[in-house]
């Protein structure tokens, strides 16, 4: 096959800049000649999320592979984003959620699959971070959570990422023909993939902002799978980081400012391998 282009994008939070500064943005996608876009994530917010999602299409037109991130469903109920979500999907077929998909063959040999993923309170320390969740302000399912204590919002958490952690494992044994798989999320699945500022995450952020139920589920099937090369990609801590989990397990995250959308990078594929 001819090599596959691909820009990655995250945390653009297209709710924030001006109409110029997004257009300015969206040339930027366009010019790079990308045959595809991957986007893992905090896309807008719940408000403005499908719009935004509508007019990158309409600038790009490439297939955007897409998972969402916690913003997008700020000032929403997560069930009505979703289902707008499904819907907007269905009528734009290179709008693809990957939530909603098991898998897409890149290549013969080369799968991507993903899922939002959620950050869990399992990494760092819940019980005493000083932190304040601004999910449990702006998402109405963490609002309603929040009100009935510290203990249940924390299990609305585990509850959402682990449903996803279920998901992942269900795609990844999918695809177990393939001698790569490409992963997007938008929580970083290790601490070591969390940082923030040029720092690693510390014990009161990393409840926050990575998530143990999706660190485990990839972890556990690249040791059970060591012939298959995974690579993750995935969002939301704001600065760039590269960590192998195990010597078949890449995670990259991506670098981002609120309000100045860039291209975290681009991804050339060639018969099945990076270059």
């Amino acid at each position: 096959m001819a090599s596959l282009k691909i820009c990655w994008i995250s945390d653009t939070h297209l709710d924030v800049p001006s109409e110029l500064a997004r257009k300015t943005f969206y040339e930027k996608i366009y010019q790079s000649q990308a045959d595809a876009i991957f986007l893992t994530g905090d896309i807008a917010d719940g408000l403005t999320l499908t719009h935004r999602l509508k007019e990158l299409l309409s600038y790009c037109n490439k297939n955007i592979y897409f998972v969402l991130g916690n913003h997008d469903y700020f000032h929403r109920e997560v069930n009505s984003v979703c289902e707008e979500v499904r819907a907007l999907c269905q009528q734009h077929i290179k709008l693809v959620w990957m939530n909603e998909v098991d898998h897409v063959l890149l290549d013969d040999n080369v799968a991507l699959l993903g899922v939002d993923g959620w950050a869990d309170g399992r990494y760092g320390d819940y019980e005493n971070s000083f932190l304040s969740l601004l999910d449990s302000r702006y998402i109405a399912d963490y609002v309603v959570a929040l009100q009935q204590g510290r203990d249940s919002l924390l299990k609305k958490m585990q509850w959402y990422a682990d449903q996803d952690g279920k998901l992942l494992e269900n795609k990844l044994n999918s695809v177990t023909d393939c001698e790569k798989i490409i992963v997007l999320t938008h929580v970083p699945p290790f601490p070591q993939s969390s940082w923030h500022h040029n720092q690693p995450s510390d014990d009161n952020a990393l409840p926050y902002f990575a998530s143990k139920a999706t660190g485990d589920v990839l972890r556990n099937f690249a040791l059970q799978h060591p012939n298959i090369q995974l690579q993750v990609y995935c969002g939301h801590s704001h600065c760039y980081q590269r960590y192998q989990a195990t010597q078949n397990l890449i995670v990259e995250t991506a670098d981002a400012k609120t309000g100045e959308p860039a291209i975290s990078d681009v991804i050339f594929l060639k018969r099945g391998f990076y270059v």
